[in-house]
């Protein structure tokens, strides 16, 4: 019977896997934060750990490299759990060494066994050792047959009554957190709010709310982002945070009413004549899983157009050749982009640019200079709007 040492803050998460795995034929062993993760290698000694790299006390990364500095470890299979917005982490997980990266939002419980399984075969396919044994407290009997889809259904019956305690609870670290009356005091709280974010992302992908899990996992960055960098704490960013909990609400209504569906994917094109804004907004897309295309020339950026099919368009407007409201008025001609929402992000920022933006097609207008991962925000805030029915959407 393998073991499996799972290591995740999130003590419902942990759960939800937990009773997944002992239904597989699995023995579990969990730890909530990274110093009990440490003390449970030595204890239990799994086969295999599942390991979440934002943690208390100690990181992810750290518990990593305990387990390689150790001697009895250095082999020792670890997936991580990663999320989109840490992808330094991430990449220093890497370094470390490591068998599978997960991005959690996007992980159930389905495929987390099935890349444990994978992970395990191979190891014994290169590596013909016995198991060790089951850690002692994971002796306890299975639990009686649930199917997939029942479990599924009920994360996600669970995660939804859940939804207005959750929006309340989410509101009010938001307001603890605009209220803070010193900068630390600001960021221990602007901590917490990010924790709480990021726990309400998994339970959303755990639940097959991806609409929820994709925004939320936005917003997520974004705090973790200005956690990083504080002086981008602005009106600005504080607006968008405000405006993307407004639309989480509006999500989880519409998704009491709507089935499961799979992860949310977004084509985006982005089309600036200034590379270093290219390569920021196309870093910061590509942290929200978005699949993003970049042409610093706009009539390069309608040729993309013409061969290949966007579901989101970001424009700069001042550009040669053509500005990015003539490129929107001859996008919208084009098959198939006659409701693909376009944003322009663009030093331009009065009122005459404003309305030239509505005239020519577009849904938005950003001004420059723009925390990238805030547009990031904005963009898929955008994009999810566009793919809810109109009332939902409440255009």
């Amino acid at each position: 019977m393998p073991n499996i040492l799972m290591v995740d803050d999130d003590v419902t998460v942990l759960e939800i896997y937990r009773q997944r795995f002992l239904r597989e034929g699995f023995a579990v062993e969990t730890a909530a934060d990274g110093l009990a993760a440490t003390e449970a290698l030595r204890a239990s000694r799994p086969d295999l750990v599942v390991l979440d790299l934002l943690m208390p006390k100690l990181s992810g990364i750290e518990v990593l490299k305990f387990i390689r500095s150790e001697s009895d470890f250095k082999s020792l299979p670890v997936a991580i759990f990663t999320n989109s917005f840490m992808s330094e982490l991430a990449d220093a997980a890497t370094s470390q060494g490591i068998q599978r990266a997960l991005v959690k939002s996007q992980c159930t419980p389905e495929i987390l066994v099935q890349a444990v399984r994978e992970i395990l075969n191979s190891r014994v396919a290169s590596e013909p050792t016995s198991m060790s044994a089951p850690a002692a407290n994971s002796t306890e009997p299975a639990a009686a047959p649930v199917s997939a889809a029942e479990s599924s259904a009920r994360i996600r019956q669970q995660f939804l009554e859940s939804g207005p305690a959750t929006l309340r609870a989410l509101r009010q670290l938001h307001l603890e957190f605009t209220e803070s009356p010193d900068p630390g005091q600001q960021a221990i709280r602007l901590d917490t709010f990010c924790r709480k974010l990021h726990y309400v992302t998994t339970l959303a992908g755990l639940a097959g709310c991806h609409r929820i899990a994709m925004l939320s996992g936005a917003l997520v960055a974004l705090l973790f982002g200005l956690l990083e960098r504080p002086t981008h704490i602005d009106a600005s960013t504080l607006n968008t945070i405000a405006r993307t909990l407004d639309f989480l609400e509006l999500l989880f209504g519409h998704e009491r009413e709507a089935v499961p569906e799979r992860p949310l994917e977004g084509q985006v094109l982005v089309v600036d004549d200034d590379p270093l804004s290219n390569r920021l907004a196309v870093a910061a897309l590509q942290r929200t899983h978005l699949n993003v295309r970049a042409a610093d020339n706009p009539l390069i950026g309608l040729e993309l157009l013409k061969q290949y099919r966007f579901d989101l368009i970001l424009l700069d407007i001042e550009m040669p050749h053509m500005t990015g409201f003539d490129l929107c008025r001859k996008l919208r001609t084009l098959p198939g982009y006659a409701q693909t929402p376009v944003v322009y992000v663009t030093a331009h920022n009065d009122f005459a640019s404003r309305a030239t933006s509505v005239i020519s097609g577009g849904q938005d207008l950003i001004a420059k200079p723009v925390f990238p991962i805030e547009l990031a925000v904005k963009a898929v805030t955008h994009l999810i709007m566009s793919r809810l029915p109109r009332t939902a959407a409440g255009q």
